[in-house]
């Protein structure tokens, strides 16, 4: 943002103090300057906007959504001929619904917040930067591209990426990565990891043609290794959506995954399949809602829907226990007021908790994220207020419960 020098007849006019009149123009064609009367003006209505809306108070900017209507479907289908959609589409999907739809559909890619060099160097590894730095290893490990054994080349990886704190600090950190992800690779290879196989799912349902491969399939069981929680939403929901594939084309009813925890060790999350569920159409729902967000925008978001589905104060208290998606269809939000009154009211609290930046909403929120943001606007785009009780739009809560209701009773061992 310097300011630029004249061309150089002018300022061979200007050293020989000629009578000219100059015109300083501002770098920035939305810069307030530019519409000042006592120059000459700009008439362009857009940046006008734009030169106004910064003029204002941070706190009185708004972010616009992108669109609000609807979209040609980004999945188009030839005369004759379903859609073909991969499950690892589905697990990006519904990782994160906004960034998918904006990235694929619109080809709208917003910089990373994160990204840039930090004004200091870090004094700790931990959070997202941890997280980036295990995930980052134990994949380039899985394609030998780094062998764990090796302390000195994995400290050299870790050094490079930029994550470490400096000095003594920093080889303590990439030490104690090391050792929690080779504890890892060893509850893996126990599991049978190694010998795994990846079957081929091939599914044809009504609106689409499923296809992909579920790698990790030993006998009955799915085993993973991965960086990831249970706890965080769409991890969890992608570890359903590979054992419902694999269900599809092999006896599998279990999947393990192994993940190194805080202290140098391993967890294991298990999530069972309910005998008598039918895992194609378990898969099915989930597309439909996948090709309809390609149509027009959905409210489905990665961590406020989940909060509304199936957090409570214990897990008899989860309002997917309660209710159904129909509920919320047939009769509006307002239908199951009456009937879980508390349940109802604590689901609406946590996923507004849930978009919004509540330190007591541990597992991250809507608002972080630029796309959901610029696909939204910043404001929370599911809560209506009626008689000054808080309540969410009907098509989010039955949208919650759709995706989220079965893997909830899933885990709970419900048919």
């Amino acid at each position: 943002n310097a300011p630029c020098a004249p061309c150089v007849p002018v300022s061979e006019l200007l050293e020989a103090r000629c009578e000219v009149e100059t015109v300083e123009h501002p770098l920035q064609p939305f810069d307030p300057r530019a519409f000042e009367p006592d120059r000459l003006p700009s008439f362009d209505v857009e940046l006008h906007r734009a030169a106004r809306a910064a003029l204002r108070p941070p706190r009185e900017r708004r972010v616009e959504p992108l669109f609000s209507g609807s979209l040609t479907a980004a999945e188009p289908a030839a005369a004759g001929r379903l859609p073909v959609i991969t499950l690892d589409d589905l697990v990006t999907f519904y990782d994160n619904p906004s960034k998918t739809m904006l990235r694929r559909h619109l080809q709208v890619w917003l910089d990373d917040p994160e990204g840039g060099l930090a004004d200091r160097e870090p004094e700790a590894l931990g959070g997202l930067k941890g997280w980036a730095l295990k995930d980052e290893l134990l994949r380039w490990s899985a394609t030998e591209r780094v062998d764990l054994e090796a302390a000195e080349r994995v400290r050299g990886l870790a050094r490079g990426s930029g994550r470490l704190p400096l000095a003594g600090a920093g080889d303590r950190a990439a030490e104690a990565v090391r050792v929690g992800l080779l504890a890892t690779l060893a509850a893996w290879r126990e599991a049978g990891g190694p010998e795994a196989g990846a079957p081929s799912v091939d599914l044809k349902l009504d609106s689409a043609h499923l296809q992909g491969a579920v790698p990790g399939v030993v006998g009955d069981t799915l085993v993973t290794r991965e960086v990831r929680s249970f706890r965080p939403p769409g991890r969890q929901l992608g570890l359903w959506i590979r054992l419902l594939g694999a269900a599809t084309t092999a006896p599998v009813l279990t999947a393990r995954r192994f993940s190194p925890d805080k202290v140098g060790g391993v967890t294991e999350d298990t999530l069972r399949l309910p005998s008598g569920a039918d895992a194609a159409a378990l898969l099915a729902d989930l597309v439909a809602v996948y090709l309809e967000a390609h149509r027009r925008r959905l409210p489905l978001f990665e961590h406020a829907s989940a909060a509304f589905a199936t957090t409570g104060g214990n897990k008899k208290k989860c309002l997917y226990l309660h209710a159904a998606p129909e509920d919320f269809v047939e009769a509006g939000a307002l239908g199951l007021v009456g009937k879980v009154l508390g349940i109802y009211d604590s689901s609406v609290k946590k996923a507004v908790s849930a978009w919004e930046h509540d330190p007591m909403f541990p597992y991250g929120h809507d608002m972080d994220c630029p796309y959901t943001v610029r696909l939204w606007g910043p404001r929370c785009p599911f809560l209506t207020t009626v008689g000054g009780k808080r309540h969410v739009n009907a098509e989010f809560a039955a949208l919650a419960l759709r995706v989220w209701r079965p893997l909830g009773l899933a885990q709970q061992g419900i048919t």
